[in-house]
């Protein structure tokens, strides 16, 4: 049986994997090709796979990023689940790699840091970082990261903390991947660092018979040396590989700033193919599959053998010869030989030795040509202190005031300057990054301070990201606030009691906040098992405070709360608990057990309802407090899988639908004529929208150099009747001329794109 996929049009086959099968494909209703990824139909077998499938494939499509692949529209029909994202015509990164020269490919690292520094700034990790999954448009050489989310979307909840399942491709794991243990954003920095060592010597830097053979290598033992030519690589690929995520860089930004100075270093560097650059057929255990085992039946080299190995003292010079192999504690054989073990601290020493001359070498002034027109003492004098307190804020964020000052002297002196506005958008966005980072490990001390900076420092580049993550940090403050005050009610004793002052309230006030809070999650399920098959009080309408009800009074409190769609939850405030309670003295009772059952059948009527009307919140609150009390009822669990499809097709609803969008250098006034590939346009770019489902609030459109390298322009738009013109002014000095990529946002989610030239 052929695959169908509603509103879209399959055309051929692009690649085909053990998870996932991808399609280039035509999405009917905007006429655009897409890459569409159809997941293996045994991954629905597992009923909790959907959940996890539509929770990753939400996260994903909020990143958009120049490099990273853009996510249209994801489903599933007929059992069939699958994501639509942006086509990319090219190569991935294995087989483009030998038609770049050296810059291009140190360019290519760049745009993947980029990609993984905005991943970080959203609290994501990929994970499977490698050149299976960086594509290289032909356009315009972008590197463009793929597969965000799924392979962790298909991984089975055990997976995630069974000792000895890694995740990963086995030539491209960090140490802490290859033991099978939690990684964050540095252990996708060590994935690129492998990838970038690829592109500089043809070959990865740890290779073996094995997995668990390549494993111990990455935890083990150092990288080969690069040739001479290359030696002011040195640097970054040792912090890049360093085997602890501590000695790593900590935010890919810094990668992107050192590969920036190493691009001169290596100008003069010919490119040429590696003499040992291989091309013959993988080993037999090498296969596509992203999930790799590590230490099942794989005797001896188990996990607890490569987490000995990592710690295993190499013991005292005595008590071995040259050639004698040192054995690992858990019985690991063949060792290294302590000549081994010799040219990894020779190769150690001379890493340091280069890394300190590195550090320590004369940097080339900082560059200001633009700024010499009319130069004079004062901007000289400047310049240097710039170039001062520059050095100075490199080791202390005191700094940063001074600097700006500095440059907004200088900007006086020199208002059209564009130079100096870069760099102060370039430190706006470096102390926004800062506090995206300090909000994702939660220091709120610090992200406060950040925040206040960039408020205080510079107002001028307020833009909605830093409004999101302020707002996130104004969040983060009121559920701190809560937090703290439900564990005062719970010190008092004020379990649920006073009504309007008690922990239970309290901690339902901070998941109504932020659903995903553990510290409140834990502290009400203590308090339901606290409660549980106990007499709680139940209060009355009408009837004093904390009277205790009767078993009628209990059953017409009962259908009432059931009546209001209090099944499950909140604690001690629902149908159920009420019905628990009378049963568990009366077990037999015909009123209490057909009210129980009434609920189970009502619940599914509720959640349609709740979903139709976008209460969220409501039936997430009631599904998840059913599955606690039924955790594997299959009729529950595909009742969630439903819920979750149904969330994403309403939010898809809910967005409009371009229907018509011409772009010209002056008026359009109808849809007649088709989209001109190349324009004229000088001062302005004229745009006509047509919309369905219009209604959607907040369109924004997006002006773009190349394939979203640089934004021009931002502006929102006002639709009336379906309908909406607008005037994009051209920068300063007039549109420049080459490719332009246009993006119609509606809610942050990208629902058209049109691309064209100005010549």
């Amino acid at each position: 049986m052929s695959l169908h996929i509603p509103g879209y049009r399959i055309l051929r086959t692009l690649g085909k994997g053990g998870m996932a099968t991808v399609y280039l494909a035509v999405q009917d209703i905007f006429e655009r090709q897409v890459a569409l990824k159809v997941m293996a139909q045994g991954l629905a077998d597992d009923p909790a796979f959907g959940k996890r499938f539509f929770r990753e494939a939400r996260i994903v499509s909020q990143l958009v990023h120049p490099n990273i692949v853009t996510v249209f529209d994801v489903g599933v029909h007929e059992g069939a689940y699958y994501l639509s994202m942006e086509y990319i015509e090219g190569q991935d990164l294995k087989q483009a790699r030998k038609q770049l020269n050296l810059t291009q490919k140190i360019q290519a690292v760049q745009d993947i840091a980029r990609a993984l520094d905005f991943a970080a700034s959203k609290g994501y990790v990929h994970r499977d970082i490698k050149p299976e999954n960086i594509m290289i448009a032909s356009a315009d050489r972008r590197a463009v990261l793929m597969d965000f989310g799924i392979a962790r979307a298909a991984e089975t909840d055990l997976s995630v903390t069974q000792t000895g399942l890694a995740i990963g491709t086995p030539h491209y794991m960090s140490p802490e991947q290859a033991k099978g243990k939690a990684v964050d954003a540095r252990s996708d920095l060590y994935s690129l660092g492998v990838v970038f060592y690829l592109l500089l010597t043809g070959k990865v830097p740890f290779d073996g018979d094995s997995a668990v053979a390549i494993g111990i290598k990455h935890i083990t033992e150092l990288p080969p040396e690069l040739p001479e030519s290359l030696a002011p690589a040195v640097p970054i690929l040792h912090r890049l590989l360093a085997k602890t995520p501590g000695e790593r860089y900590q935010q890919a930004a810094d990668l992107v700033a050192a590969l920036e100075e190493l691009k001169p270093l290596l100008q003069d560097v010919k490119d040429a193919k590696p003499a040992h650059e291989e091309e013959g057929p993988p080993p037999a255990w090498a296969n596509a599959a992203t999930l790799v085992e590590v230490g099942a039946g794989l005797d001896p080299y188990s996990v607890d053998s490569l987490t000995a190995l990592e710690s295993a003292p190499t013991g005292p010079v005595a008590a071995a010869t040259e050639g004698t192999p040192i054995k690992p504690s858990g019985g690991v054989n063949g060792g290294l030989t302590w000549f081994g073990v010799g040219v990894i601290l020779t190769l150690a020493a001379t890493s340091a030795a280069f890394t300190l001359w590195y550090v320590n070498k004369p940097k080339p002034a900082a560059s200001f040509a633009t700024l010499t027109a009319g130069a004079n003492k004062d901007v000289r004098q400047l310049k240097e202190n710039i170039a001062l307190v520059s050095r100075a804020y490199q080791k202390s964020e005191a700094q940063l005031p001074v600097l700006v000052k500095l440059y907004r002297d200088l900007q006086k002196l020199h208002p059209d300057d564009p130079a100096i506005e870069e760099e102060l958008t370039a430190l706006a966005q470096q102390q926004l990054k800062r506090l995206t980072w300090a909000l994702n490990l939660a220091d709120y001390e610090q992200a406060a301070l950040l925040d206040k900076n960039l408020r205080m420092l510079f107002p001028e580049f307020i833009s909605d990201e830093f409004n999101r993550q302020e707002a996130r940090l104004t969040l983060a403050g009121q559920i701190q606030t809560l937090l703290a005050t439900a564990k005062d009610y719970t010190k008092q004793g004020a379990m649920s009691q006073p009504a309007g002052a008690n922990a239970q309230e309290t901690y339902e006030a901070v998941l109504a906040l932020d659903s995903e809070v553990a510290p409140a999650r834990e502290a009400l399920a203590n308090i339901r098992q606290q409660t549980k098959g106990t007499n709680a009080k139940f209060a009355v309408p009408g009837s004093p405070q904390g009277q205790l009800l009767n078993t009628g009074d209990k059953l017409v409190e009962a259908k009432r709360l059931a009546d209001k769609g209090q099944l499950f939850a909140p604690v001690g405030q629902n149908a159920h608990e009420l019905l628990a309670q009378i049963l568990s003295k009366d077990p037999g009772n015909p009123a209490a057990r057909e009210t129980s059952l009434s609920l189970w059948q009502s619940l599914p009527g509720w959640a349609n309802r709740w979903v139709k009307e976008g209460a969220y919140n409501m039936v997430n609150q009631q599904l998840s407090a059913a599955s606690e009390l039924k955790p594997n009822d299959k009729n529950l669990q595909q009742l969630h899988q439903s819920v979750d499809e149904k969330i994403v097709e309403r939010n898809r609803a809910l967005l409009p639908q371009v229907t018509g969008l011409r772009v010209a250098g002056f008026p359009v006034e109808s849809f007649d004529e088709p989209q001109a590939n190349s324009l004229s346009a000088s001062r302005h770019l004229h745009l006509r929208l047509a919309l369905a489902n219009a209604q959607a609030q907040g369109l924004k459109i997006n002006l773009y150099e190349g394939a979203r390298s640089r934004l021009v322009t931002q502006l929102s738009v006002e639709v009336k009747e379906g309908l909406s013109q607008a005037k994009i002014e051209a920068p300063a000095g007039g549109f420049g001329k080459g490719a332009f990529t246009l993006d119609v946002l509606a809610n942050g989610q990208i629902v058209e794109t049109q691309r064209f030239r100005i010549e």
